[in-house]
């Protein structure tokens, strides 16, 4: 906690029965909505399995406690038995590779996301998995085909709402609320990341994110299939 003064960029007014705030040059960071996050999102996917390594991946928290995800911790366990968790590795990106499995053993493992403000809950445990597992690649879904890499232009927003169909929410952070939406023209189904824009230096960063993207070309990578531009927000279509 910390006293606020009347200075720089807060104003507080104080008349007969009441005391008001005012915030000059609001940032994301004013808003005071600070806890643990949630769970991962569903649960973590093996994939990659050889003789000695599972890679496993997972989504980050559909809501991120209003703080920067910092990391995860994987924990594991035999698969069936009733033995805790164990803490096996902390990473910062939402996939891990865990070396040196007992062969013909079975594992689950979960995941949990790390802000400032502490751990969140585990995630569900994954499908039991084992080095002598074959990985059968998933059958993609009707409708929904990967993009072939692009060099995505930001264009009006006024052409997002002609391309797309916006459907539920299907996920909320600190930097914004992706939505399931569907190509009008092909019925594809895609993703939407639309970001609330509230001052000039918000949608910078957004423009040097998809310049960022737009440089990264790696098969487990989500590709960037458009970017637009509203006045107060930006919107990112993703595969």
């Amino acid at each position: 906690e910390q006293d606020v003064m009347d200075e720089g960029r807060y104003k507080v007014k104080t008349e007969k029965g009441s005391t008001s705030l005012t915030i000059c040059d609001v940032v994301s960071d004013d808003c005071d909505k600070y806890s643990a996050p949630e769970p991962p999102a569903a649960k973590p996917n093996r994939s990659e399995v050889t003789a000695d390594s599972i890679t496993l991946s997972w989504y980050g928290p559909t809501f991120d406690g209003g703080s920067v995800v910092m990391g995860y911790t994987v924990e594991a366990r035999k698969a069936g038995s009733d033995d805790r968790y164990t803490l096996i590795s902390g990473c910062h990106l939402t996939s891990y590779i865990a070396r040196g499995p007992k062969k013909n053993c079975q594992y689950e493992f979960r995941v949990r996301a790390q802000i400032v403000h502490g751990l969140s809950e585990p995630s569900k445990p994954s499908t039991p998995v084992t080095t002598a597992d074959p990985v059968e690649e998933p059958e993609p879904e009707d409708h929904e085909t990967a993009f072939a890499p692009l060099n995505v232009e930001i264009e009006p927003g006024s052409l997002f709402d002609k391309q797309y169909s916006l459907h539920e929410e299907v996920g909320k952070g600190r930097f914004g609320i992706v939505y399931r939406v569907t190509e009008k023209n092909s019925g594809v189904r895609r993703t939407a990341k639309i970001i609330k824009c509230i001052i000039a230096k918000d949608k910078e960063k957004v423009c040097e994110e998809v310049d960022i993207t737009n440089s990264l070309r790696h098969p487990k990578l989500l590709q960037l299939g458009a970017a637009y531009e509203r006045q107060r927000e930006m919107v990112m279509v993703m595969e």
